[in-house]
């Protein structure tokens, strides 16, 4: 593939304070020269320029956490409390066939991208993210999940995951991995801990899991009471409650040994920030999916004063309605600020550091993307500046962050790829994707009408 330089009136590299008039050098998947455009034109005379006019040019955005096969289940989930929203999302789920869940997740992928999302660490019952990750073109990791309640389960659970994981395995790339997600702390027994973790020494892998995300759990884990206790009691999952946070559970379990991806981590104190930080665990912050089910704020502060790494996540389209982290990151923003009562917390540069190289570090990844700079992949993305809503530019990180929206993304490459320009996908055609989901939609629709809820 030629030398490209793609070039737009700003330039946000995020490593390095933004520029205008300036464009990026890509030889191949690559980034070779990050600078003015007339400079990276005298380093590579006769190089093709691709002008991307009034639009800021930065990397793109990564997810931490998503659920693309839920995405039928956007404005299906709107129970207010917490245990009978999963309890919908888990009885919901059940309606969606094969068909339905990979029109999801590839609808799932196909909106991502169209955010400027590059990136996504996915987790899925199904192996359909995956596939979907791979068809679209984006870059990720796809965590294969598991919920075992039963200690007679434990086998088959596990022989059923080793089955879907395996050829998954097989299709890594340097653009895909592959790792696991025991969900969460209240939904998986401690021998399924124990067998994951022994396979996990066998060959590492990543691994992500939802925890300290409700105050169900806390109540659950320290107590034993509570709408988990309710749940439970239907099971012979211990009884006695640990009588301990989520998160010194998980160090009771050995999970952190595996140095997991937390995702959500509202429920959190000195201790398990220090339990945290010790393991080099990252973090997974998802305040939009937390404000919406009402289960707090994360203690973010805390966090990053404890050189913990934190990035940022939408989950998914069921609990927030929309996978844009530029909306993430905003909110984000807001609500720190306003619950701290500091103006002066997170800035439009930090916020957007949180939505691309911190994201990328969560996931190890800070060599390889994150950033524009020379001999990284080229994950980038170009937001028009053009709309009146975001004029005029006296600040660009503000009108990004503050601003914009994804649907001001006008080009997304992944990989020195193209996946999105000129108003379109590359690789899939939109419109079948829409039929799919809308179709998926519908069944939850039908099956609703036709079926009592658990």
């Amino acid at each position: 593939m030629p030398l490209r330089i793609l070039s737009a009136e700003w330039v946000v590299p995020v490593a390095a304070p933004p520029f205008r008039g300036g464009g990026v050098l890509v030889d191949g998947e690559q980034i070779i020269g990050v600078g003015p455009a007339p400079e990276l034109l005298r380093s590579a005379p006769g190089t093709a320029i691709t002008d991307l006019g009034h639009a800021a040019l930065m990397p793109g955005f990564v997810n931490l956490h998503a659920h693309l096969e839920l995405t039928a289940m956007r404005g299906y989930l709107e129970e207010p409390r917490f245990m009978p929203w999963l309890m919908r999302v888990v009885s919901g789920r059940r309606r969606l066939g094969e068909e339905d869940l990979r029109a999801s997740a590839l609808a799932g992928a196909v909106e991502s991208v169209r955010a400027g999302i590059t990136t996504i660490a996915d987790i899925g019952q199904s192996n359909h993210g995956f596939h979907a990750m791979s068809q679209v073109g984006v870059r990720g990791v796809f965590f294969q999940e598991i919920v075992c309640l039963q200690a007679e389960d434990v086998d088959q659970v596990f022989h059923e995951f080793e089955g879907r994981i395996a050829p998954l395995l097989d299709r890594q790339s340097k653009r895909l991995g592959v790792g696991v997600s025991p969900h969460s702390p209240c939904t998986v027994r401690p021998e399924m801990f124990e067998r994951l973790m022994t396979w996990w020494r066998a060959s590492p892998r990543p691994v992500t899991i939802h925890t300290a995300e409700s105050i169900a759990e806390l109540e659950w884990l320290k107590n034993g009471t509570g709408d988990f206790a309710s749940l439970l009691g239907g099971t012979d999952f211990p009884p006695d409650p640990p009588g301990c946070s989520p998160i010194a559970y998980l160090d009771r379990l050995g999970l952190l040994e595996a140095g997991p991806l937390l995702a959500h981590a509202i429920h959190t104190d000195r201790h398990d920030i220090e339990l945290i930080a010790r393991h080099h665990c990252a973090v997974a912050h998802c305040p939009k999916s937390n404000a919406k089910l009402g289960q707090g704020i994360m203690p973010l502060q805390a966090f990053q004063a404890a050189g913990i790494t934190v990035g940022l996540g939408t989950d998914s389209a069921g609990s927030n309605n929309v996978l844009d982290i530029i909306d993430e990151a905003r909110f984000c923003g807001l609500i720190h600020r306003a619950s701290n009562r500091n103006a002066a917390l997170l800035p439009a540069g930090e916020l957007l550091r949180m939505a691309t190289i911190e994201g990328a570090r969560a996931l190890g990844w800070q060599d390889r993307i994150g950033t524009l700079e020379p001999g990284k992949q080229a994950d980038l993305i170009a937001i028009d500046l053009s709309r009146i809503g975001l004029q005029p530019i006296h600040d660009v990180e503000a009108a990004v962050v503050f601003a914009s929206a994804a649907g001001d993304v006008k080009f997304v490459m992944v990989q020195g790829e193209p996946l999105f320009k000129a108003g379109r996908m590359t690789s899939v055609s939109e419109q079948e994707t829409a039929l799919g989901l809308v179709k998926a939609g519908m069944r939850l629709d039908e099956s609703t009408a036709s079926a009592p809820e658990p």
